[in-house]
């Protein structure tokens, strides 16, 4: 499969078959990344089994040159969680093939930041992954998360294909001719097309009935999910890199003139969530008082954007599976609070 990379690092040992593996999932919001960015370097110096996975992102497939699949869905014509079920095979090969790069099927530890931590977080969840990996690590990021799953598959379809002027690309849109009609747009014109929509990170996952059987809340809540040891985790300023890039954008200004139409996604809300004006402004005013904003209010609105995007779903999820420990598991929590040297 052209769409999907696995890359393993190790220092050659002789007689070695049994070392800890670790396999890596990208960050990126599912819509970006690359495993060139992630060195191996430290963890492999540690006798580990390291191994990337690239798999499907975004709104392109390719396959044999030719655009195949689009990673949401809603029936048979456009099967959904595509990237997650790469990550599955790459799973069952890591399985079946690393005893013979010097690494133990039994000692397989899954792990993953932002999009990459809620990967994890489905492998945990879902009944496809069982058995695959015994211990998972989710940094800043789970399936709890109010980004990393979405129930408007069939909307956002339809917008890409308004765009494209796809026939059946309409309020209720005729997937088998939308299909047909992306697979001949050129991969310049379909990732323009993505941008051209409010915001590109619009391809997460969602519940299929197979790989993911419910939404991930009710999946936790009601213990539906596989027994491994877990680690979870944030940083102490989580919701910095968002603010730096929401002042820099002029988006912090632009909900502060409009906060109806663009304050409730800024908390972290979504457009099939229920009353999302009045609870967004909850929302804010809880944390920053009256809908204003100046510097002065920066390291709250830090805290305001970490806690909306990151923390509570992390906690929410380490709280969940501390469970596990009834059953012998480990559930561990952390908070990175060192600051670099060259970080300003």
């Amino acid at each position: 499969m052209d769409s999907l990379v696995l890359r393993t690092t190790f220092f050659l040992q002789a007689n070695k078959s049994d070392l800890p593996v670790m396999v890596w999932f990208l960050p990126g919001g599912f819509v970006m990344g690359s495993m060139e960015i992630y060195r191996p370097e430290y963890l492999v110096a540690k006798d580990v089994v390291y191994v990337t996975v690239q798999s499907r992102i975004g709104i392109l497939v390719i396959q044999d040159n030719c655009f195949c699949r689009i990673p949401f869905d809603w029936d048979s014509e456009l099967p959904g969680n595509l990237g997650l079920k790469d990550q599955t095979l790459a799973l069952k090969w890591v399985q079946d093939n690393i005893h013979a790069l010097g690494g133990d099927p039994d000692k397989v530890t899954i792990f993953g930041q932002n999009a990459g931590g809620a990967s994890v977080h489905y492998h945990i969840l879902s009944p496809m992954s069982k058995g695959l990996f015994k211990r998972a690590i989710m940094q800043s990021g789970t399936a709890l998360c109010s980004w990393s799953v979405r129930e408007d598959h069939r909307d956002i379809a339809g917008q890409i294909g308004s765009i494209l002027d796809c026939p059946g690309a309409t309020e209720n849109p005729n997937s088998s001719d939308l299909v047909d009609c992306l697979k001949k747009v050129p991969a310049d014109q379909l990732t323009a097309a993505l941008l051209k929509m409010p915001t590109p990170y619009v391809m997460g996952p969602r519940v299929d009935g197979e790989f993911l059987p419910d939404h991930p809340a009710t999946l936790v809540r009601e213990g539906r999910y596989n027994r491994v040891d877990i680690i979870a985790g944030k940083t102490r300023d989580e919701g910095a890199l968002n603010v730096r890039t929401f002042l820099k954008d002029g988006v912090v200004d632009a909900m502060i003139k409009s906060f109806g139409i663009i304050g409730p996604y800024i908390m972290g809300l979504n457009v099939w969530d229920d009353n999302i004006d009045f609870i967004g402004r909850l929302i804010f005013h809880r944390y920053m008082g009256p809908i204003e904003f100046d510097m002065s209010k920066v390291h709250t609105l830090v805290k305001l954007i970490g806690d909306c995007y990151f923390n509570m779903c992390t906690m929410d999820a380490i709280e969940n599976h501390a469970r596990n420990t009834a059953f012998g598991n480990s559930v561990y929590a952390y908070e990175l609070q060192h600051r670099g040297t060259y970080l300003h």
